[in-house]
């Protein structure tokens, strides 16, 4: 993914000892907004008329500024578009292509997702079950990857529905928000998937072992 000059979805900066984290304020990844206090900025994800779509609105310019456009399909690979980018993700690229698996198990919540964010790094996301986290490439392959995000789901109550999701960001993740924030949303996807598949072939493999 190439950067383009696009001065609102640089982030504000934090105080010196706050770790930047958003927050989902809904669980349902189609319909949530991710905010992060610190940072001063939101990120609004909605779907309308078939379409995902993930909206920018900081503090500092009071605009709502369209992300990305993501088709997701049942039968063919998702397709991803990123208006404000130049090159091929401004037309639209499949997931094939822009964040292919690149280890793991097939149908599973285990798996390594990689793609080319807006400085032109490629990074990995890496879900281990409950487990999510983004690193560089280059680093992680150096034995020193620490992770620009990672995620985590924690239940908040005694209901099904008291959960919350954090994302904290560490340095790094200044210059590929916008992407950070999509592929996120779209590996938690997979990996919420992943976990299902998980449960229903331990459930299989209790049956066939009765």
């Amino acid at each position: 993914m190439n950067s383009s000059a696009n001065l609102s979805s640089k982030p504000s900066a934090p105080a010196p000892s706050e770790v930047p984290t958003f927050r989902l304020t809904n669980e349902k990844l189609n319909d949530t907004t991710l905010v992060c206090d610190a940072l001063r900025i939101r990120y609004r994800v909605a779907k309308e008329n078939g379409v995902i779509r993930v909206y920018r609105r900081s503090e500092a310019s009071q605009q709502e500024v369209l992300v990305a456009e993501w088709w997701q399909r049942s039968i063919r690979k998702d397709t991803f578009r990123f208006p404000q980018q130049s090159g091929l993700v401004s037309q639209g690229v499949p997931s094939s292509r822009f964040i292919p698996k690149t280890g793991g198990h097939r149908g599973t919540s285990t798996f390594d997702r990689t793609y080319q964010a807006e400085d032109g790094r490629r990074y990995v996301w890496r879900c281990r079950e409950d487990e999510l986290a983004c690193r560089p490439v280059d680093d992680m392959y150096r034995g020193n990857g620490s992770p620009v995000a990672v995620s985590e789901r924690k239940r908040i109550g005694l209901t099904k529905t008291s959960l919350q999701t954090t994302i904290e960001l560490f340095p790094g993740y200044e210059r590929i928000l916008d992407s950070l924030v999509v592929t996120y949303l779209y590996v938690e996807r997979r990996r919420r998937k992943g976990k299902r598949n998980n449960i229903l072939i331990q459930v299989a493999s209790s049956l066939a072992g009765a």
